[in-house]
């Protein structure tokens, strides 16, 4: 697995996220509560969320934040 990644790649990386994590959230609000769904969905954020920080991690550790 690439562990190198270059700033833009990062950048791109943290933009997909994010798309991801606007998609989630509109869905969550139209799911059950309780159901096995909005778990699912609830899990999902919150690994795009951790996504999200570790690739900012990353770019300022590359100098590019």
């Amino acid at each position: 697995m690439n562990t190198d990644y270059t700033p833009k790649e990062l950048e791109e990386a943290i933009r997909a996220f994010k798309s991801s994590i606007s998609k989630c959230e509109k869905v969550q609000t139209k799911l059950k509560e309780g159901s096995p769904q909005k778990k699912w969905v609830a899990r999902q954020l919150e690994a795009f969320y951790v996504a999200v920080c570790c690739s900012r991690g990353r770019r300022a550790e590359s100098g590019e934040e």
